[in-house]
């Protein structure tokens, strides 16, 4: 048995006492004297920050557009983030060091209140009471770019063994049109073991060199700068580190609290103490897949095979009317198997019909090795045709051979696929549907998935809290943890989590269990839980998601639906059983400069958003409308960020939702007829934030906002 310590992330006053955060608005801006102007839009946005231990050094550049016939004189300000050191700051203009000035914070107010007023824009609220660092540009070319480059150093505070980083990048949409692309890239260096490397903000890569070095990357085209970045970094020197988030809106006796818990391995372990896996390919090869389909399909399996290792078994399974297999039964990817399955690959033709329950059947008789996992990748384009063609009966049957708990992955080409059969049967037994659409490549999904499971490290993972105070837990079957990888869970507490949780797994053919011990006050409640409230409306997402699963298999179930609707409207979500009035970009903040096409994660959030409100989607197993609503509940059951579980309509800020509605940005629950009316840019409207800093994040959501404090109404208008 193995003792480890896990290190908690709390939400007590760490965020607020030791420096936890590391924050500051850190959106420059580029206003033109002359006063009819606005802030001058923002082309790119490019960041690089280096972090040694608790160091970061931070350089920035920005490309700025003066869309006007003529020169211009402006002001360049950007905010001082908390805690960097001011003295470092140096900017440069066109290549050459230009000098500027960090102004105090009285003054920078007076400046934020000017600028919070001529751009008519709340999304800069927010960073009023900081620092401003301010230099003056002439000229700026007509019809031309500026470029501004700005680097600062900073220290990061840290609770127990983790770390959190911010960059902020929340600004109205007038303040920061970011026109073309956002970039940042993370260098980490860590003395200790980094493990837990996680942002709840976006989808990022994280590129591992090494225990102690790891690169985090993003980038969004015409991105909407609608949140802050956000990165949690845990350390450990144990095999695997355990980091924990937890949200409690309003303390004990309250609402139930939330947890987040990230589950990372060590990655520098010796490849030959990683025991070998099994690979079964089954490759449909029936007249439907002539063509292109077939040209990926042959390029996916071989870029395949060619990532196995020595000691990985594997095997290929060719149906269509009929079977085919490589070998009799598993094999060891030695050089010259890899050269029979890569000639087999390259021989594989289109005709026939689909047998699909067949070559299920074939491929789950291959027996792996004791000590390793089988997993098995499925691709086809069609429904059954050939031998068993009920669907149900088909996964029922598969579920009955699986005696060996083969992770079964399936893959649908096209839209003429049964989602419902492919759902079914990767979600029982252990592994994941996805789809490839008519304009997606067959290889680019697959062989990234084979790279992701390359090296199994813990399989059949179940964590026990030793309390009955934990419930509602996501995923309800915990995957399996590989090398470079992690794991992210979910849940809900009555009250704290306990002292000690543990995590028992399957090592090859070792049954092994680690407890996590000596806890760091893992509760907390009031304002102090601020930082961590993207964790509710990322728990219930996924909930949402493995609900809409359980509806698209068995039907609309009343019960099902009611908790549904229940949670969309607690939460803010779209299904397709809610929806919430359109909202014009005109009338959002952060929303895309017009004009600019909508691309990246702003293009897959409407894809998504319109998969989920379409109830046809959820009543058919094929089509079109089948497929990306299969697709949009596997983006729900698996959201890791806030990216993948917003939409347009609402916020979810403080623990509290907030609805828009005929141009109003409105909390739940508020009446707005019995608050007190504040008008934007007002002196009454600036004291009351001077009053009660905390409401910054609420009135900086819009210019129209009605919400409520200490049991007081208010409305912005």
């Amino acid at each position: 048995m193995s003792r480890i310590t896990l290190a908690a992330i709390a939400l007590i006053a760490f965020a607020l006492t030791t420096g936890y955060s590391h924050e500051g608005q850190a959106i420059g801006l580029l206003i033109p004297s002359e006063q009819s102007l606005p802030p001058l839009a923002i082309k790119s946005h490019r960041v690089n920050i280096q972090v040694t231990d608790q160091a970061a050094v931070t350089r920035v550049e920005q490309v700025f557009v003066n869309h006007t016939d003529r020169q211009l004189e402006a002001t360049f300000y950007f905010p001082v983030p908390k805690g960097s050191t001011v003295s470092d700051f140096s900017l440069w203009i066109n290549g050459r060091k230009t000098p500027g000035a960090v102004l105090e914070r009285s003054k920078a107010r007076a400046i934020y209140e000017r600028i919070v007023r001529r751009t008519q824009d709340p999304g800069l609220v927010e960073y009023i009471d900081g620092q401003l660092f301010q230099a003056r540009i002439f000229p700026v070319p007509a019809r031309g770019e500026q470029k501004v480059e700005i680097a600062y150093a900073s220290v990061i505070g840290r609770a127990g063994s983790t770390r959190r980083l911010i960059y902020p990048l929340k600004t109205g949409r007038k303040a920061a049109r970011l026109m073309e692309d956002f970039t940042l890239v993370a260098n980490i260096s860590s003395n200790a073991p980094l493990k837990a490397v996680y942002s709840p903000t976006h989808r990022v890569d994280v590129s591992r060199a090494s225990d102690h070095r790891v690169t985090v990357g993003l980038e969004e085209d015409a991105a909407d700068l609608e949140r802050d970045f956000l990165l949690y970094l845990g350390t450990s020197d144990d095999d695997v580190g355990m980091s924990i988030l937890t949200y409690d809106p309003d303390g004990k006796g309250g609402e139930d609290g939330y947890y987040l818990m990230i589950l990372a391995p060590k990655l520098e372990v010796d490849e030959d103490d990683i025991p070998g896996k099994t690979v079964t390919f089954v490759v449909d090869t029936s007249g439907s897949m002539a063509g292109e389909k077939m040209e990926q399909a042959r390029a996916a399996l071989a870029q395949c095979i060619r990532t196995l290792r020595p000691r990985d078994h594997f095997n290929v399974v060719r149906f269509s009317t009929g079977l085919e297999t490589l070998f009799t039964r598993p094999t060891p990817a030695t050089p010259d198997a890899v050269r029979h399955g890569l000639a087999f690959a390259s021989r594989l033709e289109a005709a026939g019909g689909t047998a699909i329950d067949d070559a299920l059947e074939t491929a789950l008789a291959s027996q792996a090795p004791d000590d390793g996992l089988h997993f098995v990748i499925f691709m086809t384009d069609g429904r059954p045709t050939v031998g068993e063609m009920d669907v149900q009966a088909i996964i029922r049957r598969t579920q009955a051979r699986n005696a060996q708990r083969a992770r079964i992955f399936t893959y649908g080409v096209g839209w003429g696929v049964n989602t419902t059969l492919l759902d079914q049967i990767a979600t029982g037994n252990g592994g994941i549907s996805d789809y490839v659409r008519p304009n997606e490549d067959i290889k680019l999904k697959v062989t990234d998935l084979v790279n992701r499971i390359s090296y199994p490290v813990m399989a059949d993972l179940k964590l026990e809290y030793n309390t009955s105070g934990v419930f509602d837990v996501y995923p309800k079957r915990l995957p399996d943890l590989f090398r470079g990888g992690q794991v992210v869970v979910m849940g809900r507490t009555r009250g704290a989590l306990p002292s000690g949780i543990d995590l028992h797994g399957r090592f090859g053919d070792e049954e092994i269990t680690l407890e996590f011990d000596e806890i760091e006050g893992h509760t907390s409640s009031g304002d102090a839980t601020v930082a961590h409230d993207f964790i509710p409306k990322l728990w219930a997402t996924r909930k949402v998601g493995y609900l809409l699963e359980e509806i698209r298999g068995k039907g609309e179930i009343p019960e099902l639906k009611a908790e549904v609707i229940r949670l969309a409207r607690a939460y803010g979500l779209v299904t397709p059983y809610t929806s919430y009035l359109a909202v014009d970009d005109e009338e959002l903040e952060g929303s895309p400069r017009p004009g600019v096409a909508t691309r990246g994660f702003e293009a897959e959030r409407r894809r998504r958003e319109s998969a989920l409100k379409n109830r046809k989607g959820f009543d058919f197993d094929s089509g079109a409308d089948a497929v990306e609503s299969s697709i949009a509940a596997n983006e729900l059951k698996t959201a890791g960020s806030a990216s993948e579980a917003e939409n347009r309509a609402t916020r979810y800020i403080d623990g509290k939702l907030f609805i828009h509605n005929n141009g109003v940005w409105q909390e739940a629950g508020v009446d707005p007829s019995r608050a007190k009316r504040i008008k934007y840019g007002s002196k009454e409207y600036f004291d009351l934030l001077e009053e009660r800093p905390a409401l910054k994040r609420k009135m900086s959501i819009g210019r129209n906002v009605d919400f409520e404090d200490a049991g007081e109404a208010f409305s912005v208008f």
